[in-house]
């Protein structure tokens, strides 16, 4: 996890939504990936998406999704769907395979053979009322190829969560996040609403296995967001980091 947690530091210096692009693309270049694209927009506007406080953000030509509304594909896209339900990373490749053909699935899958892309991560991060998700997409074939895209799942499930959690502040969404105060009485890191939730069922005596189920991760990736929260309130135990909490208003008992 040292990657994510370079970007995670590296994340805390961007003051704009180009900064925060421009590092996550060289991150996940980094991995062997080739481009991205994340976006957010109330459960309620898909006829306009283009409504204030929506947004999405890409590392390529951005024409590319602005043609894909225009031409009204976003109200018959199945991914948007799929994205709303799920909690975990698919490979969207795969699934537009799987759809039955329309407009929309004809346009993504002919884009997607263009750029040359043979595999892509989509991560569902949505809400009870917004959709949002970040796609990572890997050119070439091969096993090589292959194995590289199914290890690196549960890191980019990771990068992506932060990556939104920093557009959402960027692009005017204001998350609900915390600036931690921790026992030694010194400044410290926000806290952010992923960690937020795992503190919250922490402090109802569910195990690491029992918060990833609620939430829809890895057992692994509860434990990363605890490690940080300890990290970030000067602690060195789940109890105490839930009392920290509770005292400076972060959950409510």
């Amino acid at each position: 996890m040292e990657r994510v947690e370079r970007f995670i530091t590296a994340l805390a210096a961007c003051a704009t939504t180009e900064e925060i692009v421009k590092l996550f693309s060289a991150t996940i270049r980094e991995i062997g990936y080739h481009g991205f694209d994340a976006y957010s927009f109330a459960a309620d506007t898909i006829n306009n998406v283009g409504q204030s406080g929506n947004f999405a953000v890409c590392d390529y030509d951005r024409q590319v999704i602005t043609d894909y509304v225009r031409k009204g594909w976003m109200q018959m896209c199945p991914t948007i769907e799929e994205t709303a339900r799920g909690k975990v990373p698919y490979d969207y490749v795969a699934f537009l395979a799987r759809c039955p053909p329309n407009g929309s699935v004809r346009w993504q899958k002919l884009t997607l053979k263009l750029f040359g892309v043979r595999h892509a991560w989509l991560v569902p991060l949505s809400t009870v009322t917004v959709n949002k998700g970040v796609t990572v997409y890997l050119r070439g074939r091969g096993p090589e190829t292959e194995e590289m895209f199914m290890s690196t799942r549960h890191e980019i499930h990771l990068l992506a969560s932060y990556l939104m959690d920093a557009l959402d502040v960027t692009q005017g969404a204001q998350p609900r996040i915390f600036t931690a105060v921790p026992a030694n009485g010194k400044g410290a890191p926000e806290i952010t609403p992923r960690e937020i939730d795992c503190l919250h069922w922490a402090a109802r005596g569910k195990s690491n296995r029992e918060i990833g189920e609620i939430l829809g991760i890895s057992e692994n990736t509860v434990h990363f967001h605890l490690k940080n929260v300890y990290r970030k309130l000067d602690v060195t135990s789940r109890s105490r980091a839930v009392v920290a909490a509770l005292q400076a208003g972060i959950i409510s008992s």
